[in-house]
């Protein structure tokens, strides 16, 4: 059966043609049933990928974050045309939504920013990316990118060191801490008062006050509970003369006191008594980092088995041969000898065990598929699925009569990238999988030159970009670039690349270190490596349950639009109802389309232009042209959840006191910030600020005059939809409310009225202006004879009428309190509620802007502070493969990275980094770009 089944899969490979192509097998046709219903479901629900490059690694308060995104099909890695827009958020380590961006996608691509402005503060911050369509999928799938932004310093600012031990008592683990402060400049702090609190979430467990010594050091001890868990806890300095207020240190206990974090993963799933098994394993610390170890199998007899060590990050594998009614223990030691025994998972009785050697030979893949005797003996059929994703490379039957089936399959039969095999029973349900990564080396290669010899500061700079196919054609290519200032921005080498991203990270669980390292090297260390990164992190089940049953709950966003359902009063759907969206744009003009609802109600106007900020009016008409008391339901986008942070925390930069780029980054000097006025964006002379001191423009009210002490403005209000102007207005004017307490003007003391009214504080609202129509001229007391009417047509309108009719409203006062508000129709007091009708602001889109970079043939006199000396996110090279960027080197001398990623949109990825030199000393030659 063994030379059955190679045959049966050799025939199957060479009817292949190219990597793409499925193979078949030619005499199951129940593996063929299965491989067209798990195609099926690609076709129905494919998969995206995303990637950003950023300008650079970690921001302060004040910057500009840019980025450019790269959205790709997950089978072929080509421009994703399932989505129009790109969802990228700002999201702090409390897991609150900062910032929300929509970005519009143009063949996969789209670039943006975030200004760093004062709503944001010192801390861990992560950048959130997705697609409408991606929430289909698990958040795994979305892009995740954890930085850290700090608050530029201050006169007297602090650097913290601080070190500690622990020692196991009997009462718990003591924890002896030694603190020092330095300022800025490296001078110690003496003689500061200092609180000390050691805090677990919300709770604080350590509350202590200490004074620093003349060399600016303290010491302290403490208890640490046993069962604390040290993955949450944070050290509070705060300064008690209150001018660096409270400084915040994720603490990590380490040694005795540490919670390490061991798991066993057996290739394939499962260890099986009797079968030769792999066992790959992972180990992390407190912090979410790993840790070096190396330790020792021991069986229930305490005798050694064999031996293990990590090879790279905290991962690494051994043999094991389990044997029936064994239980195995795992004895390690860390780097800093702390010693832990962990429990292998139980092996099973019976069953199959698969391993893959991908390192052994260059060209192929060996797999060995083993059984247990009473497998064997049940002469079941199993089929092998070969599988990228969301592409089936091939599917084939095999059984295990003689308990064992071995087969080569040559790598060039897929693509790069991670490949997964999977064994299947004879139900269709999961065996055995093991996933491996295969690299066929054929990325772009990316070159950068200098066209100049010298550089001077202010210089003008041209680099010339080829880029080129391992075998030398010129590749045509879309690529963003980035140049960084060495003298404040300091890169990790390994950090995740574009290609390291769409290749590896995207299709693995967990935090992966370095990911780019992965790709910077080749060695049998590497390799060895990346396989164990796979048996570890690699690990995922498929649902082979078939093709969908139900339409995916989230539309592929393929343009603009907006879409939903027409209901009457009963919530039945309305059919063949005209819907009319109009809109008013200074680019475009009137904008006015018709539509019918089908006949579940469902309406859509597609092919929306894509506006940065709009407002649309729907309607809806009979066939006869009236307008019908329709209800307009939307389907807004709905922001993904955001769930608590499970991130490892960054380390401020106030505690990188070995990090001296880092300090100098934050330490250095800063242009003034204006508000509205990013520095970057000056051309020419700043001018200094002047205050200018004005008193708001006074509102007459009939012959009075008075000033605006709130308002809700037409976004707010069409935010809200449908919900009552009277719910709005009280969430939003606070001070507004109804009592019998108040004074009828500002020259009047309170007191208490037989009636109620709407009041402001305790002043009383003398009249609301609809449209400049008083109400108190229709409904006031003066008029009608009746108390109660002007307060009763108020508490109806405001009740009646939604916050979608009305397009602004302010509170005013001056002698006396009133309202004005400005609604749709005009209709003044006789304004009414539309229910066929419904006023929608999409989220506005961030169309992008051009980084500035000075021209120094333009005189400009501000100090020139740039981190990040050039931003350029859409560098195309021809035909040849050439793209050539220019830009102005900045006013100091320093030395310069050029970071460049991006994709031929056909599966090739690539990105390089250079080095450019600029020297004060005229007649020396820069450095080439290497």
């Amino acid at each position: 059966m063994k030379f059955n089944f190679y045959m049966l899969f050799l025939t199957c490979i060479l009817l292949t043609g190219i990597i793409s192509n499925k193979v078949y097998s030619q005499e199951n046709p129940a593996v063929n049933k299965l491989i067209k219903t798990t195609e099926s479901y690609f076709e129905k629900m494919p998969s995206e990928k995303l990637y950003l490059h950023f300008d650079k690694p970690y921001y302060s308060v004040g910057d500009t974050l840019w980025f450019k995104g790269y959205l790709l099909t997950s089978a072929s890695y080509t421009a994703s045309v399932l989505s129009s827009k790109l969802y990228v958020e700002l999201i702090n380590d409390s897991s609150r939504l900062i910032t929300q961006l929509v970005i519009p996608l143009s063949a996969g691509l789209g670039q943006g920013y975030f200004v760093l402005d004062n709503r944001v503060t010192d801390g861990s911050y992560k950048i959130r990316a997705y697609t409408g369509w991606m929430q289909n999928f698990d958040q795994r799938t979305f892009f995740n990118k954890q930085f850290y932004i700090g608050k530029p310093s201050q006169q007297g600012s602090w650097m913290v060191n601080e070190q500690h031990t622990v020692k196991t008592t009997a009462t718990g683990n003591q924890v002896n801490l030694a603190i020092q402060m330095n300022d800025l400049d490296g001078k110690v702090i003496p003689y500061r008062d200092v609180e000390i609190k050691l805090t677990a979430g919300n709770k604080t467990l350590i509350r202590t006050n200490h004074t620093t010594s003349d060399a600016g050091a303290f010491n302290t001890s403490f208890i640490l509970p046993t069962k604390t868990d040290n993955t949450n806890l944070t050290l509070v300095i705060t300064d008690k003369a209150g001018k660096n207020s409270k400084l915040n240190i994720p603490f990590y206990p380490n040694g005795p006191a540490q919670n390490i974090d061991l798991q066993f993963m057996p290739e394939g799933g499962n260890m099986v008594v009797g079968l030769y098994n792999k066992v790959g394993f992972k180990i992390i610390g407190d912090d979410g980092k790993s840790l070096a170890i190396k330790g020792s199998i021991r069986d229930s007899k305490n005798e050694e088995v064999t031996t293990f060590q990590a090879l790279h990050n905290g991962m690494g594998n051994f043999m094991l041969l389990p044997q029936a009614g064994e239980k195995y223990t795992a004895s390690i030691t860390t780097a800093d000898g702390t010693t832990k025994t962990v429990d292998l998972p139980l092996p099973k009785a019976a069953g199959i065990a698969i391993r893959v050697d991908n390192i052994s030979r260059a060209d192929s893949v060996n797999i060995y598929i083993t059984a247990t005797p009473d497998i064997a003996a049940a002469k079941k059929s199993y089929t092998l699925i070969a599988q990228s994703k969301d592409v089936i490379h091939f599917g084939t039957a095999f059984n295990l009569d003689n308990g064992f089936n071995n087969l080569r399959i040559a790598k060039n039969k897929f693509n790069t990238g991670i490949v997964s095999f999977m064994i299947l029973s004879d139900l269709n349900q999961p065996v055995n999988e093991r996933r491996i990564f295969v690299n066929l080396h054929d990325q772009l290669q990316l070159t950068l030159s200098n066209s100049e010899n010298t550089y001077q500061p202010k210089d003008s700079i041209a680099v010339n970009v080829s880029v080129k196919d391992k075998t030398g054609k010129p590749v045509p290519g879309n690529f963003s670039v980035s140049v960084t200032d060495d003298g404040a921005v300091t890169d990790k080498t390994y950090n995740d690349n574009i290609a390291s991203r769409f290749l590896l990270t995207s299709e693995l669980k967990g935090n992966v270190e370095e990911p780019g390292w992965y790709f910077s090297q080749g060695g049998i260390n590497m390799e060895k490596a990346l396989d164990n990164l796979m048996l570890t992190q690699g690990w995922t089940g498929y649902d082979w349950k078939g093709t969908p049953t139900t339409p995916p709950k989230f539309e592929a966003g393929i343009d603009s639009r907006i879409s939903g359902k027409l209901e009457n009063f009963f919530k039945k759907p309305i059919a063949n109802a005209k819907v009319s969206l109009f809109a008013s744009s200074k680019k475009y003009g009137v904008i006015l389309i018709d539509t019918l609802s089908n006949e579940n109600g469902r309406f859509v106007f597609e092919n929306l232009p894509l506006i940065d900020t709009i407002a649309y009016t729907i309607k809806v008409h009979n066939a006869k042209g009236k307008e019908i008391g329709a209800g307009i339901v939307l389907d807004p986008f709905k922001t993904a959840p955001v769930a608590n942070n499970n991130d490892y925390r960054l380390t401020p930069w106030y505690a990188h006191s070995s990090d001296s780029l880092m300090i100098k980054y934050f330490n250095r000097p800063n242009q003034t910030a204006l508000p509205g006025i990013n520095a970057q964006d000056v051309k020419g002379t700043l001018l200094k600020e002047v205050i200018v001191k004005a008193k708001k423009e006074p509102i007459k009210i009939g012959d009075e005059f008075g000033y605006s002490k709130a308002e809700i403005n037409e976004k707010d209000l069409i935010a809200a939809g449908k919900k009552s102007l009277f719910e709005l207005i009280y969430q939003r004017f606070k001070s507004v409310k109804t009592t019998n307490y108040y004074s009828g003007d500002v020259f009047k003391r309170a007191a208490m009225h037989t009636t109620s009214e709407y009041v402001s504080g305790s002043l009383f609202i003398a009249d609301v202006l609809i449209d400049g129509q008083s109400v108190q001229s229709i409904y006031g007391v003066a008029v009608t004879g009746d108390s109660t009417s002007y307060n009763g047509f108020l508490r109806t309108f405001f009740n009646y009428i939604g916050a979608d009719d009305i397009k602004d409203v302010k509170l005013v006062e001056g002698v006396h309190a009133f309202m004005t508000i400005t609604t749709r129709s005009g209709a003044g007091v006789f304004t009414r509620t539309s229910p066929g009708s419904l006023a929608f602001r999409p989220l506005p889109m961030l169309f992008p802007k051009q980084f500035y970079s000075p021209r120094y043939a333009v005189k400009n006199d501000l100090p020139d502070t740039r981190t990040t000396i050039f931003w350029e996110p859409n560098l195309v090279t021809d035909e040849n493969g050439n793209a050539t960027l220019s830009f102005y080197a900045a006013d100091k001398p320093s030395t310069y990275t050029i970071n460049i990623e991006g994709t031929n949109m056909q599966g090739g990825f690539g990105y390089q980094t250079g080095k450019i030199s600029i020297t004060s000393q005229t007649g020396v030659k820069a450095k080439p770009v290497k």
